[in-house]
């Protein structure tokens, strides 16, 4: 009997459909690996065999967006004329190269969207990258994701976490701040949106290894600090 348990059809059409080829590859080769080879089935059984994958891809053709092309008609003739193990191998080379273009197009669709939604994060975070209201569950209401999911989005896309993020934004401009003005530390810790100037010398002691006031000493008498 052929091999294509039930499960592994599921899991390879549900990572088709993500665009994970880099799995689907391992899935595909392990079955032309049990099917092809250890079971070294005769032409009769490896023509069902190549059918039932083929099913599996046509199923899976029939969801996806219009602007794909499918299952084209070259496939559908190499099915149709299986005579010999050659004919079967050949069919079923044409089947993972049609698993791989479905693969880059659902690849490519998710980058797509994963860019919009991340120019959205950004844009709303930098609209309100200086007020101490900023929190993640702000954004992510705003964006109409949940929280969790923004989270491990937002730490996957931009190497860091959110909270991260905000901080290095945060001290980056009070760097500026106290470089480039007399303002008081509290009221800058106010500007980049420290709830107090308490917090934020925690922070910014935390990040540089100094209080704000220290560095402003040191960088006005040396010149070279930064």
């Amino acid at each position: 009997k052929y091999y294509f348990p039930n499960d592994m059809e599921t899991r390879l059409t549900n990572l088709t459909r993500a665009g994970e080829w880099e799995r689907v590859r391992e899935y595909l080769a392990e079955l032309e690996d049990q099917n092809f080879v250890r079971r070294q089935l005769p032409p009769d059984m490896l023509r069902l065999f190549v059918y039932e994958v083929y099913g599996s891809l046509v199923k899976l053709s029939q969801e996806l967006p219009q602007e794909d092309e499918g299952i084209d008609s070259r496939i559908n003739e190499t099915v149709k004329r299986m005579e010999s193990y050659e004919d079967c191998q050949a069919a079923y080379e044409l089947l993972k190269e049609t698993f791989r273009r479905i693969c880059e197009s659902a690849d490519s669709r998710k980058k797509s969207r994963n860019e919009k939604l991340l120019r959205r994060v950004v844009e709303c975070v930098q609209a309100s990258l200086y007020s101490e209201s900023l929190t993640l569950a702000q954004v992510a209401e705003q964006i109409q994701v949940s929280e969790v999911y923004l989270s491990q989005f937002f730490k996957e896309q931009m190497g860091e976490t959110f909270t991260a993020y905000l901080e290095r934004n945060r001290m980056e401009k009070a760097l500026q701040l106290l470089n480039e003005t007399e303002i008081p530390v509290k009221d800058i810790a106010a500007m980049v949106g420290y709830s107090s100037s308490n917090t934020f010398g925690r922070a910014f002691k935390r990040v540089y290894g100094m209080s704000a006031m220290a560095y402003r000493t040191t960088a006005r008498s040396n010149p070279t600090v930064e």
